[in-house]
């Protein structure tokens, strides 16, 4: 049978290694760790040989070596099956991922020969694509010695080279395993970060997906907040020191951190120098931001970044303003007009491709004091020799797309994404314009109860009937009358032209296409059209389309909500005069909202953690409609743009919505999401059940074996990040705030310190393919890495208080959401907080030791042994402090362990009766040897008793059959003899008693 297994099961392991570059470790040492863990994992030798070292380092963060795994079948990838196994002190503590069972029963091919070349599958993609080549295919630029991986030039096509690998393609959940070339080439034209299967036997496309993060931001009916607070925000500038190259300074203005946008407290351009020296680990900028270590840039690029504008959608490096001052001392101090449209005017242009220059960089230098550094698979030009792979600095594309000035939407407008990539290659996020000024497009100026704007969406429904290009208008409104019937659908012609006349047409959605009611409007001679939604309450602004565009259209129209539709009608029902004016208002540029860009640039920082950087479909909407790739990057936009400086503890009610400045919000309103971010249940409710009950996000998760699309990936976004930042301000009442954020030198500082932190390497944690559950325990596994387990009891409380509690269970299968569990319940663990577990063989005993942070009712630790991993006994006792909020050690020496591997665990038992285990240990008692010797036994006068290696002072007593003691003596080395002359013949037992050994062996005396 074929069954993915659960975080807690037997994940796969490798032992292939690539070559390595990172410090402290190699691939020998990491096949050791395996082939020493294999027991504890449940893994044959038949396992470890089937499996590939993808990726190794040292993590600073937690001390431990993290490995990136796959299972592989006759030497080829499975794919799909990524594993991240965290060992410290040469044991597993963490593991991750995914492993196929039985591999061999659901293969589809006789072995593991392609009959198709990689170039002739490389030449079906590109057919597929529909992308004319600018270069010929010619040989590979490398090929792995097994002639399984080949690299190919971009062909003009790609940002990176473009790789094609022999894989093992799991479909129908593993239940077969086609034979397939895993082609990824990052395109340049449509910024798609794509992994396309092709059947090796066959040529035919299996299976393809674009790892390309586009946002949908017309999600939820952005509603004025009654209970909005302005955030406190308040950046304090820093000048820096002299740098280690030609470059010593720089100056930019900016929407200076932590700013979300100009409409924000704090937003009004500021200039800052030397922004990176608010950073406490200053390897994050050794050559500071305007150098790679190679050389020195007097435009925006550097060694993390480099920014220019993509107004033309070329996808290659456009203008990007030089600094107004020479080296070695930079300045961008452009001042903006926002009244102006960011093309009309230079500065408007330089300014925002300032700003997600400054902004990507701060992001840099943030994560990487919460461990994403070189060996972690950062982003960077030159790594320093610190590990990890080079050139793959992050390409930002500031007013991509944006010549149309709003005519083809779809195409680069309203929007923005980010392509990952893996380590060594070059991710790019795009960063467009917005046309969609909520706030500004749409004014009444009569009667006094619609008097002021109204948040609205101008329709894409024809390149001729642009605002921009008409100017303001400004008439009264009047219903559509249908000639048909007394309603107003606008799907047949109007009974009520002469009214129309000259007048703007209110009109009823549904019945018809948008293009229709609006072609039917202007014939009837209205200027202007707003279509009101005629859905039940609590319906959202949609952008209406037309496919194709009817440019025979050239009225505007604007799209309302139905609460707002129903108050124009109750007006116009009344016979009360309505009159609106719309106006074009300048685009925005979304290069200005920190939040947003903070939010793309996590989608990089998540793709590489949670694989190793060696994969971009580890958070798949294809395979997995529950990752949470959007709740991680909500959360980074949320922490980057959080006055850290001013905020207090109980904060956390404070609603923050997302993304309001790109759609023309002011910072009152609720935002683009469905819900803004608060930890009060009457702000913001979602809970796992939510993803559940709503059946409205059951549509369209699986659309078929070629691509799938998923309408879940914002609401589970929602959900994931909602919990996270439940557990952020948890965490800030019960330690509180860090006022420097930027400083992570004391990873306890402050409860969002703490929080950070978890997120950050419980990403390393959490499996590829994963859902919320299995997020949840990698922040877990985090805290038990980073502290010990001390902020589980808090951790668990704000999951279990959005639905992700102890009983929670992701959905069965790939595309099935409705089966989801909500729990709202704790675990038993809670009375028990475990913290560290280590065995460790002395002499031939195990050692066992372990902390606990908290106890509640603790009655005993059951110590269990097992030799398979499946089948465990017990093998002692300890009695337990029952009520402790400190520290607690605790210890326990298996005087006989079994030879070959012995697997530990910790039962912990409560009074009343409830269990929980602790982590797996293993230890090898390969040479394992009788600890103490008696000789002779039987003895008749004289014996020698020798406790093999000892160092230690022991303890030795000679017990009759009683156990009365009859002698004692103390043994400070190995051996020592003993005289057993004056006792009778029977029955004696000698014991060993000492640090970490008592033991016991039979004596007779003839």
């Amino acid at each position: 049978m074929n069954r993915i297994l659960s975080l807690t099961s037997v994940l796969c392991l490798l032992c292939i290694a690539p070559a390595f570059a990172q410090k402290n470790v190699d691939a020998a040492h990491v096949k050791q760790l395996v082939q020493k863990n294999a027991a504890a994992l449940g893994l044959t030798p038949a396992d470890v040989a089937n499996t590939r070292i993808a990726n190794a380092y040292y993590d600073k963060q937690t001390g431990a070596i993290l490995a990136y795994l796959m299972q592989t079948y006759q030497g080829v990838d499975i794919s799909n099956t990524l594993t991240s196994v965290a060992f410290k002190n040469d044991i597993a503590v963490s593991v991750a991922g995914n492993r196929f069972k039985e591999v061999e029963k659901s293969i589809t091919s006789k072995s593991a020969k392609p009959a198709v070349s990689p170039v002739a599958a490389l030449q079906n993609v590109i057919a597929d694509l529909k992308i004319p080549m600018l270069k010929p295919i010619i040989a590979a630029l490398r090929q792995s010695p097994d002639g399984q991986s080949f690299e190919y030039d971009n062909l003009g096509i790609s940002i990176n080279n473009i790789t094609v690998k022999l894989v093992w393609l799991p479909i129908e959940e593993g239940k077969k395993m086609m034979l397939s070339w895993q082609v990824e080439l990052l395109t340049t034209k449509s910024n798609d970060a794509w992994t396309i299967h092709v059947d090796a036997l066959t040529g035919k496309i299996l299976q393809k997906e674009s790892a390309t993060n586009r946002e949908t931001f017309s999600a939820g009916n952005p509603q004025k907040m009654e209970c909005y607070v302005a955030p406190k925000n308040t950046f304090k500038n820093t000048t820096g020191a002299t740098g280690l190259t030609a470059v010593t300074s720089a100056k930019y203005n900016v929407i200076a951190y932590p700013a979300e946008s100009p409409v924000h407290p704090g937003g009004s351009p500021t200039l800052v120098t030397d922004p990176w020296t608010a950073f406490t680990n200053a390897d994050a900028y050794t050559f500071k931001w305007n150098t790679d270590a190679t050389k020195d840039y007097d435009s925006l690029k550097g060694n993390n970044v480099q920014a220019y504008e993509d107004v033309n959608n070329d996808n290659k490096p456009g203008f990007s303003p030089k600094s107004s001052t020479v080296l070695p001392n930079l300045t961008w101090a452009y001042t903006p007009n926002f009244t102006v449209d960011p093309l009309l005017l230079s500065a408007n242009q330089n300014f925002g491709i300032t700003n997600v220059f400054y902004i990507n960089n701060m992001i840099h230098d943030m994560a990487y004091q919460y461990g994403y550094d070189e060996v972690a698979s950062n982003a960077q030009a030159t790594n320093f020799g610190r590990g990890g792979k080079e050139n793959d600095y992050i390409l930002a594309e500031a007013q991509d797309n944006a010549d149309n000035f709003g005519k083809n939407p779809g195409s680069g407008d309203n929007n923005a994404n980010f392509a990952p990539a893996v380590d060594g290659s070059k991710g790019r996020m795009q960063m467009y314009l917005w046309n969609v000024s909520r706030l500004k497009i749409l004014a009444f100026n009569g009667p006094a109860d619609l008097l002021g704007p109204m948040p609205t969406i101008e329709g894409a429904v024809s390149e001729n009937n642009k605002l921009a290009d008409i100017g303001a208008i400004t008439a009264d409104v009047v219903y559509y009358n249908d000639a048909a019937a007394v309603t107003h659908k606008g799907c047949v012609s109007a009974s009520n032209n002469s009214q129309l006349a000259g007048k703007i047409a209110l009109i009823d959605r549904g019945g018809c296409s948008f293009a229709i009611k609006i072609k039917k409007a202007q014939l009837a001679g209205a200027i202007a059209v707003i279509i009101g939604d005629s859905l039940t309450s609590g319906s959202v602004l949609v952008t209406m389309i037309a496919t194709p565009l009817d440019n025979t259209i050239t009225i505007p129209a604007v799209f309302v909500t139905y609460e707002n539709a129903e108050r124009i009608r109750n007006d116009l029902n009344l016979s009360i005069t309505v009159n609106a004016t719309l106006t074009p208002g300048a685009r925005i540029d979304g290069d200005l909202d920190n939040g947003v860009i903070s939010h793309e640039h996590m989608h990089g920082i998540s793709n590489r953690l949670v694989s190793g950087g060696t994969s971009t479909s580890c958070l798949s909407s294809q395979q997995d409609p529950e990752q949470m790739g959007e709740g991680w990057s909500d959360y980074n936009a949320l922490m980057m743009t959080t006055d850290w400086t001013n905020a207090t503890v109980n904060d956390g009610v404070i609603p923050r919505p997302i993304g309001n400045y790109v759609v023309g919000l002011t910072p009152d309103y609720s935002g683009i999401r469905i819900y803004p971010y608060c930890t009060d249940f009457a702000v913001d409710p979602w809970t796992y059940d939510s993803l559940r009950v709503d059946t409205s996000l059951h549509e369209n998760v699986c659309l078929g074996p070629i691509i799938q699309t998923n309408n879940l990936l914002y609401p589970v976004g929602e959900v994931w990040c909602t919990t996270l930042w439940d557990m952020t301000w948890d965490l800030a009442k019960a330690y509180g705030i860090n006022t420097n954020f930027f400083n992570n030198t004391n990873n306890e500082a402050g409860g969002n310190t703490i929080a950070m932190n978890l997120v950050m390497t419980g990403m390393k944690l959490t499996k590829c393919h994963m859902g919320c559950v299995d997020g949840r325990e990698g922040i877990l596994k985090a805290d038990t890495l980073l502290y010990g387990g001390k902020y589980s009891p808090i951790i668990w409380k704000a999951f279990a208080r959005r639905g992700l509690g102890y009983g929670a269970a992701r959905q069965s299968g790939t595309c099935k959401v409705k089966g989801l569990t909500a729990s709202y319940d704790l675990p038993a663990i809670l009375p028990v907080t475990f913290g560290n577990f280590t065995a460790e063989k002395v002499n031939n005993t195990a050692l066992l030791k372990w902390t606990t942070v908290t106890e509640s009712n603790t009655d005993k630790f059951i110590v269990e042994r097992s030799t398979d991993g499946r089948t465990y006994t017990e093998v002692g006792t300890v009695k337990a402090a029952g009520n402790s909020n400190t520290t607690k050690n605790y210890q326990y020496t298996d005087l006989k362990p079994v030879k070959g591997n012995d697997i530990y665990r910790i039962r912990q038992v409560d009074h009343d009766g409830k269990y929980n285990y602790s982590d797996l240990r293993s230890l090898s008692f390969d040479d394992l040897k009788k600890l103490i010797s008696i000789s002779p036994n039987p003895a008749r006068d004289k014996v020698v008793i020798t406790v093999s290696g000892n160092t230690k002072t022991l303890q030795i007593s000679i017990l009759n059959s009683i156990g009365q003691k009859v002698a004692g003596y103390t043994l400070s080395g190995e051996s020592m003899p003993a005289d057993v002359s004056k006792l009778s013949k029977g029955v004696y037992y000698v014991t060993v008693t000492g640090d970490g050994i008592n033991v016991k062996e039979k004596l007779v005396i003839q």
